[in-house]
């Protein structure tokens, strides 16, 4: 069952994304995939539970690439979903070509512990 929280953070994710891919690289819009998101919340519960970052397991993994991230803070979801897109945007390994490689499809899961989220996002 996914809490409004995630819900919110996850539809505020994929509109910054598909935004950023439409205005500034004429890319088309991806859309949410339910079970790729099912497949992206358990490994944010991982996430949550060794409480660290570190990819799903190459063997685990299909043709869909993966975005990881925490946010440690008392913010609202929007600001999350902000600050989750932007790190992803701005880094140097490859999570911004991950963005806008991807052709049709979003996969996102995010689980919040207290004040921490982990994001897990695929895309294909």
């Amino acid at each position: 069952m996914h809490s409004e929280y995630e819900k919110e953070i996850r539809q505020h994710l994929i509109d910054i994304i598909n935004g950023w891919r439409q205005h500034k690289h004429g890319k088309g819009q991806l859309h949410l995939h339910h079970d790729e998101g099912d497949k992206a919340r358990k490994h944010s519960e991982y996430l949550a539970d060794i409480g660290k970052l570190e990819h799903t397991p190459k063997h685990f993994k299909s043709n869909w690439s993966e975005n990881i991230a925490h946010i440690e803070d008392d913010i609202n979801n929007r600001k999350v979903a902000e600050l989750v897109f932007d790190g992803w945007k701005n880094s140097n390994e490859g999570h911004r070509e991950t963005m806008l490689n991807a052709q049709t499809h979003a996969g996102i899961g995010v689980v919040r512990r207290g004040k921490k989220v982990f994001v897990t996002a695929r895309f294909k």
